[in-house]
C-alpha cells in the first residue's frame, strides 16, 4: 500500500479540513503517495506546496446531478491512478466511495469527525467502509450503537497538531498591529467555522461583550471564521458595538494564519481542533463549541474534553452567564496563573496529540483494512456446528473456538452458522447466518477463506442421516467455492449406514485438515478409508478453555447450601435407548450414595430441553434430598462446581470433560461412542452402556473411587491436554496463512 486517495467535501478552513491537511502532510512524510479529492478551497495551495495532488470534485453538493458527476470523476481518478485504498472524511464522499468500491474493488475506510442525524434517509447515505477511525471515544460508541459497526472495526485516532506551527514561540505582533490593538489591551480570540450548526458560541460571545467591557475596558474580542452564518454574526457584532459605543468586537472572516492569530491572544475561546491549536500555543483556553460547553481547560475537565474530542458533546450549551464568568475570571488572573494554564494545555497536546501518532493511527487502519480486503473475502472464517440449540457443550465449543481464533488474531472476521442468530451475534460479536438458509450460506462461503467444522460429532448418522447429509452439503459447497476446510477437534461416528460411509469418505478425503478429539474417531476414519487430508488426534477444544472465574460456581454452591460440604454431580439426558427403569435406577443409586456415604447429590443440566425434565423426574423419585444447579450456566460456573465435587457421573460428554479438566474421577453412562472414546483416552475406565445401566453398577464404580487412590490416575500426559488442544488453532492459523498444503503431520 503506497497510494491513498483522501476524499472530503471541501478544503476550506474548518476542523475536519485542517485534520485532513495535517494528515496528508504526515502521511506524505512517511512515504505514502497521497491524493485528495474535494471541491477545493483555502487549503488547496498548501496541499500542492507539499506535493499532494488535488482533484477538484463537487463533493460538497447533494443534488442528483452533482452526485452523478462526482461519482464519475472519482471513478476516473481511482482508475487512472491505480489507487487501492480510499479514505473518506464526510458523508457524501463516503456514500459515493461505497458505491464505487463494489465496482472497482478497492479498500475503503472512513473517519468520523462528527455525529450525523440518524434517519432512514441519512442511514441510506452513510457508508463507514471496511473499517473506520473515530476522533473520540463517544464517536466510536456512536458508530457502534447507531450504525451497528463492530467495535474491532472502529479505531480511535486524534486530531494531530503541528506543535512547531502552533507554539508559544510564534509572534502575534503582526496580528495585534493589523487590528489596531494597543499594548495594554487584552485580546480575547474566538475561532471557529461560522456555520449555523456550530456558531452558537459566537452569538453568545457577542451578547457577553458589553459585560466583559464593563468589567475590563481594555478587553477586545476578535471573532474569526467564515461560513454560512458569518453575516449574521457580523450584524449582531456591529449592533453590539453601536450599543456599547466602542468597537469591542472585531470580526475577521476565514483566515489561513490561525497560528499567528492564536499567538496574539491573551484568552482563547474555541472547541474541537481549534481548541487544541490554542492549547499547543500555550494559551489559556475556554472550551466552547456548537455542541456544548465545558469551560476553562484545566485538570478537572481533562477526561471529559478528551472523551468528546474537545467538542463538549452531551454538555450544556454555551450560556451568556457562564462564558462571561469564565472570561472575566481569566481577565482577573495574574500572568503566572495564565501561564500555568497555558503550560498545562501545551503539555497535553505534546504528549497526546502529535501528528506522527495521527499518521500512525491511519496507517494502522489502512493495513488492517487492506488485510481484510485480501482476496476480496469478507470473512476469514465461517464456523459451522450444532450451534443455537441451547446445548451447553456445543455453546462452550463455539466460545472456545472463537476465543482461540481471536487469540491468534484479535481482528479476525468470523461468521457463524447457527439457529439463534441474534443471540449468538450479540453474545460473541460475530456475523451470523441461519444454519438452514442454504442459499445464503452458499453465497457467504464464496466470501470467506476458511470453513471450520467446530467440535462435536457432526460426521455421524446416529441421530439421523439427514444431519450427516446437511454437514456434508456445507463442506461440498465450500470446496466448490475454493474455500479451505478444517474439521476442528471433531468426533467422528457412529456411521452405521454403508452408503453414508462412502459419502463421508468421498467428501472428507478432499478437505485440508482434520483434527480429532479421540483415537476412536481416528479408527472410524481409517475404517471408512479417509486418508487424503492432514489428520491429527488433538483433544476436545473445551480442554483448552480457561477457568477465569471459578467463584461463579462457588456462589451457586453457597446459594444451595453446599459450600464446604462433600457432594458429587450427576449429568443425564433424555435418549431414545433409555431402559424403562432408567429413572428408578438413577434415583436408587443417588439415594444409596446419600445414605451410605453421606454425600450430597447435585444434578446439573447441560441442555434444558433434553436434560432438565428427566433430571426433575429422578429428583422426584428419590427419597433423600437432592439439589439442582440450574439451567444455562456459564463455563466458569460448571468448572467452579466441578473443582469442589468429589466425582462426576456423566452421561453428557462435556460434563465429563469439565470434571476431567478439574482432575476429578468420572463414572460414564455411555449413550454415544464419543463419551466412551474420550473417557478411554484419559484412562477413565469406569463406565456402563446406557441400555444396561443399573444402580448396582454405578455403586460399584463409585465405591472404587471412594475407597481407592485416584491422585495419579490421569497420568502425567493428562497435564498436557490443554497444550494438545491448542494444536487445533495452530493448524487453523496455518490454513489462514496458506502454510498447509495437504502434507500429513
Amino acid at each position: 500500500m503506497n497510494k491513498v486517495l483522501i476524499a472530503i467535501t471541501r478544503m476550506d478552513i474548518g476542523g475536519a479540513e485542517t485534520h485532513v491537511l495535517e494528515l496528508c502532510r504526515a502521511l506524505k512524510a512517511k512515504g505514502l503517495d497521497v491524493y485528495i479529492a474535494s471541491n477545493g478551497g483555502t487549503y488547496e495551495k498548501e496541499l500542492e506546496d507539499c506535493g499532494i495532488k488535488h482533484f477538484c470534485v463537487p463533493l460538497h453538493k447533494k443534488g442528483p446531478g452533482s452526485l452523478i458527476k462526482s461519482y464519475n470523476m472519482l471513478k476516473r481518478i481511482i482508475r487512472d491512478n491505480n489507487i487501492r485504498l480510499v479514505h473518506a472524511h464526510a458523508r457524501i464522499p463516503a456514500f459515493l466511495c461505497g458505491l464505487l468500491k463494489r465496482k472497482l474493488k478497492f479498500t475503503f475506510v472512513t473517519t468520523a469527525h462528527l455525529d450525523f442525524k440518524v434517519t432512514w434517509y441519512f442511514r441510506m447515505l452513510s457508508n463507514w467502509g471496511d473499517a473506520a477511525l473515530a476522533v473520540s471515544e463517544d464517536l466510536k460508541k456512536y458508530l457502534v450503537n447507531e450504525y451497528k459497526m463492530k467495535e474491532e472495526d472502529v479505531a480511535l485516532t486524534i486530531n494531530g497538531i503541528d506543535t512547531e506551527k502552533f507554539s508559544p514561540e510564534v509572534d502575534g505582533t503582526e496580528i495585534r498591529q493589523e487590528f489596531g490593538l494597543a499594548p495594554k489591551q487584552r485580546l480575547i480570540v474566538y475561532l471557529s467555522r461560522m456555520d449555523a450548526d456550530r456558531s452558537q458560541p459566537a452569538h453568545v460571545l457577542v451578547e457577553c461583550a458589553e459585560g466583559i467591557y464593563k468589567h475590563d475596558n481594555n478587553a477586545v474580542i476578535l471573532i474569526v471564521g467564515g461560513g454560512d452564518d458569518f453575516e449574521a454574526v457580523k450584524a449582531e457584532a456591529d449592533a453590539a458595538n453601536a450599543k456599547i459605543g466602542v468597537e469591542v468586537i472585531k470580526i475577521a472572516g476565514a483566515r489561513t494564519d490561525a497560528n499567528k492569530i492564536v499567538a496574539a491572544a491573551d484568552i482563547y475561546v474555541a472547541g474541537a481542533r481549534a481548541a487544541l491549536e490554542g492549547m499547543a500555543s500555550g494559551k489559556p483556553v475556554i472550551l466552547s463549541y456548537g455542541q456544548g460547553y465545558l469551560g476553562v481547560f484545566e485538570e478537572p475537565i481533562l477526561e471529559a474534553a478528551i472523551e468528546t474530542n474537545f467538542c463538549c458533546r452531551g454538555y450544556e450549551q454555551t450560556s451568556k452567564e457562564r462564558l462571561t464568568a469564565d472570561i472575566t475570571k481569566l481577565l482577573d488572573n495574574g500572568k503566572e496563573q495564565l501561564t500555568k494554564l497555558g503550560e498545562f494545555g501545551r503539555n497535553v497536546v505534546v504528549e497526546r496529540y502529535s501528528m506522527e501518532r495521527m499518521a500512525d493511527d491511519a496507517i494502522g487502519l489502512y493495513n488492517k483494512a487492506l488485510k481484510m480486503s485480501d482476496d476480496e473475502k469478507r470473512w476469514d472464517v465461517v464456523i459451522s456446528g450444532y450451534y443455537g440449540f441451547n446445548n451447553h457443550g456445543d455453546d462452550a465449543i463455539l466460545k472456545t473456538i472463537i476465543d482461540d481464533l481471536r487469540g491468534y488474531n484479535p481482528n479476525i472476521r468470523i461468521m457463524v452458522l447457527t439457529l439463534r442468530t441474534k443471540e449468538i451475534a450479540k453474545q460473541h460479536n460475530v456475523d451470523v447466518t441461519n444454519r438452514y438458509n442454504l442459499l445464503k450460506i452458499t453465497k457467504r462461503l464464496k466470501q470467506t477463506k476458511l470453513l471450520i467444522y467446530g467440535g462435536g460429532s457432526l460426521i455421524q448418522d446416529g441421530t439421523s442421516s439427514r444431519s450427516l447429509w446437511y454437514y456434508l452439503h456445507i463442506i461440498k459447497a465450500a470446496l466448490k467455492s475454493g474455500v479451505r476446510v478444517m474439521l476442528y477437534a471433531n468426533g467422528i461416528g457412529p456411521l452405521n449406514v454403508e452408503a453414508n460411509k462412502v459419502r463421508a469418505a468421498n467428501v472428507l478425503n478432499k478437505i485440508d485438515v482434520i483434527t480429532l478429539r479421540d483415537t476412536a474417531s481416528l479408527e472410524t476414519l481409517n475404517d471408512i478409508g479417509v486418508k487424503a487430508p492432514v489428520i491429527d488426534v488433538t483433544a476436545d477444544v473445551v480442554f483448552g478453555v480457561k477457568n477465569t472465574a471459578p467463584e461463579e460456581g462457588h456462589k451457586v454452591l453457597e446459594t444451595l447450601g453446599l459450600a464446604g460440604k462433600q457432594f458429587f454431580c450427576i449429568s443425564v439426558r433424555n435418549w431414545r435407548t433409555l431402559p424403562a427403569d432408567f429413572i428408578e435406577q438413577i434415583a436408587a443409586y443417588a439415594d444409596e450414595m446419600a445414605e451410605e456415604h453421606g454425600l450430597a447429590v447435585l444434578f446439573i443440566s447441560m441442555q434444558s430441553q433434553n436434560d432438565t425434565a428427566i433430571t426433575r423426574r429422578i429428583m422426584a423419585e428419590m427419597k433423600q434430598p437432592s439439589y439442582f444447579a440450574g439451567e444455562n450456566l456459564s463455563v466458569n460456573t460448571y468448572l467452579g462446581i466441578c473443582e469442589k465435587a468429589v466425582f462426576m457421573v456423566a452421561m453428557r460428554l462435556h460434563a465429563a470433560i469439565y470434571a476431567m479438566k478439574c482432575r476429578k474421577p468420572v463414572v460414564g453412562i455411555i449413550y454415544d461412542p464419543k463419551v466412551k472414546g474420550v473417557l478411554n483416552d484419559f484412562k477413565q475406565k469406569r463406565y456402563v452402556e446406557v441400555e444396561v445401566v443399573t444402580a448396582s453398577k454405578l455403586l460399584k464404580f463409585s465405591n472404587e473411587i471412594l475407597n481407592g487412590s485416584i491422585e495419579n490416575e490421569y497420568g502425567e500426559g493428562f497435564q498436557n491436554n490443554a497444550e494438545v488442544a491448542a494444536k487445533n488453532i495452530e493448524l487453523a492459523a496455518g490454513l489462514l496463512k496458506n502454510q498447509i498444503n495437504g502434507e500429513r503431520i
